[in-house]
C-alpha cells in the first residue's frame, strides 16, 4: 500500500489530537506570516511613493533622507535601524 503522506494526504486513523492542534497552529502561523509579509509590501510601496513625491516636489536628496533616518534612529539612544519608542 502506498504511503498517503507521500502524496500530501493526512494519515487516516491513529492520529492524536495534539497532532491536529499542532497542524492547526502551524497553519495559523503561516497565515499570520503571510499577513505580515503583505502588510510589509504595502508599507514599502507607500514609502517609495511618498519619497518619490517628495523628490519631485522639493529639492530633497537621498542624502537628506539618509540623514533624517539616522537622526530618527538615534532618538532612542541606539543606532539599531529601529524607530524605538520615542
Amino acid at each position: 500500500m502506498l504511503n498517503s503522506a507521500m502524496f500530501g494526504y493526512p494519515r487516516s486513523g491513529g492520529g492524536s489530537g495534539s497532532e491536529a492542534r499542532s497542524n492547526a497552529s502551524g497553519r495559523r502561523a503561516q497565515r499570520e506570516v503571510q499577513h505580515l509579509e503583505d502588510r510589509f509590501e504595502r508599507l514599502s510601496l507607500v514609502c517609495m511613493a511618498m519619497w518619490s513625491l517628495l523628490q519631485d516636489k522639493t529639492d530633497l536628496t537621498e542624502a537628506d533622507l539618509l540623514e533624517r533616518v539616522q537622526t530618527i534612529d538615534l532618538m532612542d539612544g541606539q543606532a539599531d535601524a529601529k524607530a524605538g519608542k520615542a
